[in-house]
């Protein structure tokens, strides 16, 4: 994966590290406005379609404690994917980076109904959002490597800005929110629609900066495997999932 041009970025590395980390938090600054936009309309909308006054009030419960922590929240959420982006480039702690929420289903069987239902949403927007961004994803991955001077392409749970790496730091900053499994599900909706569902253009513009400083400029779609596929799939997924403006569909 890395090569004589990673030697050359070695005197600007720094900076463009400290660039990259800026686009990040910049980005989801803006994407979190967003979703705390929409919080009381999606609470509001679900209390209206409450059956009783007592689910009713869960969600204005809800609405209200989401609004009083919407700070930590978001501070807590982007916080942590900086703090993965940092560590990606302190090989120490990636050799003893910890796996241990990568379960599988054999083990989620175990949990308790509420953490099932959390941790099957989020698989459920990764794998949504992993298919939509594949392209991007791809050559992020490998790229950031070689910035890290990686002699292999990053996996999923290592990439700081990948779907499953930003789900896992919201759900993370989430769990400081006191309210039921019910109102944190539209939460975690709105999330999807809203900080996932508009990365494309942030993908792209942190590919491009990468690609401009040198690291691996030359990469291209087609060096992925499956890749002849790729644009019909895409096609296919972004019908579904995606409309003409470029804002999330929920399903």
């Amino acid at each position: 994966m890395t090569d004589n041009r990673t030697d050359s970025l070695i005197p600007q590395r720094g900076a463009l590290i400290a660039h990259l980390r800026e686009q990040i938090q910049q980005t989801l600054e803006q994407r979190c406005k967003l979703l705390f936009e929409d919080v009381d309309d999606g609470f509001f909308k679900r209390a209206d379609k409450a059956e009783s006054n007592a689910q009713q009030e869960i969600y204005f419960d809800a609405m209200r404690e989401a609004r009083h922590k919407s700070k930590s929240l978001e501070s807590d959420f982007i916080t942590g994917v900086l703090k993965a982006f940092e560590q990606l480039f302190s090989p120490a702690v990636l050799r003893h980076r910890d796996h241990s929420n990568a379960g599988d289903f054999g083990e989620l069987s175990l949990l308790e109904t509420d953490v099932l239902e959390e941790r099957l949403a989020m698989d459920g927007m990764t794998g949504k959002a992993q298919r939509i961004y594949e392209n991007e994803l791809h050559s992020i991955t490998h790229r950031l490597a070689t910035l890290a001077k990686r002699t292999d392409a990053l996996k999923e749970d290592e990439l700081p800005i990948g779907p499953k790496m930003l789900c896992r730091a919201f759900s993370e900053a989430a769990a400081a929110l006191e309210m039921p499994i019910q109102p944190k599900l539209v939460l975690y909706k709105l999330f999807e629609q809203d900080v996932l569902g508009n990365l494309g253009e942030f993908y792209a513009a942190f590919d491009e900066s990468l690609r401009k400083a040198g690291v691996l400029p030359d990469l291209r779609v087609a060096d992925r495997p499956g890749a002849s596929g790729y644009m019909a799939a895409r096609a296919a997924v972004l019908r579904r999932g995606v409309s003409r403006s470029g804002r999330w569909i929920a399903d």
